[in-house]
């Protein structure tokens, strides 16, 4: 028995471990822009920077480079800025957008190009603390873009002066009515992406005693901030096979955690709720706490994302009989 329980918790563990590093593939720019018009020039991308400074100020922050951004500003009027051109396979750090071209700017790690047509970005540096960032900004949408960071090349002693402040640049670049207005950045990323979404589980749960259970729940998940939600489903768990345990019905309800842009973990209480015989111990009605993690593997930007868990539960009078009546499992959770 312990050997099956082993096998079962490593085949998940691995499961999860083999998307760790899939990376957001990308195809198409426009769809989720951080800037609402198109870039047709150095001196426009340059404007754009200007008038954008709170939110990339707080994208760099989110990004963990916030101590860029001062330096960034700094050398903007006399940034060099060429036009560059990459194609499939390019990869990059990260990705600044808007979901949908609204609200506060988030981050896509790890972006790679997966279209076999090329594509043309402007491209600049910015040298801080002997470390030289690579920045790419795609015209159609204004994604401020991690490319690289590398040593900063050595300056000549007459150019280590004391940077003169950059001039205003004028005519700031005509936002969206809809777009959230730049002084109200910081509450936005307060508040994140509030909001009500649609969630549907789909997976399996074994019982190491054993039986074997389908897991079908579905429900609303209500995000506070970007990070931090609560979700509640109801669904049925019908039993496969196995000689102990019953078919049930769901209530659970669960504090999610998202980190990285991609993983989550979550914690919870669960109703497991059968017709089963109350006093025995693989029949009746329980009392779970669910431990559940894992991770954002697709994302279609204002339609739906696709995520890969890993659940764990047990009843809380049963704790000390996990080998026997716990529940180990996962599946497919898609976001709506």
């Amino acid at each position: 028995m312990k050997q099956k329980t082993f096998f079962h918790i490593t085949f998940l563990f691995m499961f999860i471990v083999c998307i760790a590093h899939s990376a957001h593939a990308l195809t198409e720019f426009g769809q989720n822009p951080f800037n609402h018009t198109s870039i047709n020039s150095a001196d426009e991308l340059k404007t754009m920077l200007m008038a954008q400074e709170t939110d990339i100020r707080a994208g760099m922050k989110k990004a963990g480079i916030g101590n860029v951004s001062d330096a960034l500003y700094m050398q903007l009027t006399k940034m060099e800025v060429t036009m560059a051109e990459y194609g499939k396979g390019q990869r990059f750090p990260w990705m600044f957008y808007r979901k949908g071209g609204k609200g506060p700017v988030r981050i896509d790690k790890d972006v790679v190009w997966e279209s076999d047509s090329n594509f043309s970005v402007y491209e600049f540096h910015v040298d801080k603390d002997g470390k030289r960032y690579t920045f790419v900004v795609p015209p159609v949408c204004g994604n401020l873009t991690l490319k690289t960071v590398a040593p900063a090349p050595l300056m000549p002693k007459s150019a280590l002066k004391s940077p003169t402040p950059p001039t205003p640049v004028a005519t700031p670049v005509v936002k969206d009515p809809a777009a959230a207005p730049a002084d109200t950045m910081e509450d936005d990323t307060k508040k994140g992406q509030s909001g009500f979404a649609l969630v549907a589980d789909i997976g399996y749960l074994h019982q190491l005693d054993p039986a074997n259970h389908l897991l079908f729940r579905f429900g609303i998940e209500h995000a506070y901030t970007d990070n931090f939600s609560v979700i509640g489903l109801i669904g049925v768990s019908p039993k496969l096979d196995g000689t102990e345990s019953t078919s049930a019905l769901v209530i659970d309800m669960l504090a999610n955690y998202t980190f990285n842009n991609a993983w989550f973990a979550a914690a919870g209480l669960g109703g497991w709720i059968t017709d089963g015989d109350s006093d025995v111990d693989h029949e009746d009605t329980d009392l779970d706490i669910i431990l559940n993690f894992g991770r954002q593997i697709y994302e279609a930007p204002e339609s739906y994302n696709v995520q890969l868990f890993v659940e764990v539960r047990s009843a809380v009078d049963e704790l000390d009989e996990f080998d026997l009546y716990g529940r180990i499992g996962g599946g497919v959770r898609i976001r709506f």
